[in-house]
């Protein structure tokens, strides 16, 4: 009488569970790369949006200025992130420059805005307005 050897056929169901599962990996590491190039794209809108939003916010800062006072020039504003609201997903940075154009009551603003300040992964938005101050008030009427 011939005696069977099942341990033979044991090591024959192994190599499909290997396979099986090198393909689960493969499949999982392919999931995962998409999901962080999804959350790059999304992380690079926001700060898109952020920027945008800062150079308008510099744009109206100007213009207050600027009606209190002629002679403003512009400036660099430093914006924390509590004030952005997002505590420690960075700072925001806008520069303003005023400068004088053909008419002596229009000023020319220019703003530009980075988000967040100082990554090399920052947006950057500028805005440009001319904008008429009208007769000053101070000189009275002519």
């Amino acid at each position: 009488m011939r005696q069977r050897h099942p341990n033979r056929r044991r090591g024959l169901t192994l190599v499909p569970a290997l396979v099986c599962l090198v393909v689960a990996s493969l499949l999982c590491a392919a999931l995962i790369k998409k999901a962080h190039t999804q959350r790059e794209l999304v992380r690079s809108a926001e700060h898109q949006v952020q920027a945008e939003w800062l150079a308008e916010s510099g744009l109206e800062r100007a213009v207050a200025r600027l009606a209190a006072d002629r002679a403003y020039p512009g400036e660099t504003w430093n914006i924390p992130s509590d004030m952005l609201g997002n505590q420690g997903a960075g700072t925001g940075v806008v520069r303003i420059v005023v400068s004088s154009v053909n008419e002596p009551t229009a000023r020319k603003v220019w703003v530009e805005a980075d988000y967040p300040s100082g990554d090399e992964s920052r947006a950057r938005q500028s805005r440009t307005l001319t904008v008429d101050l009208g007769p000053d008030p101070k000189k009275g009427p002519s």
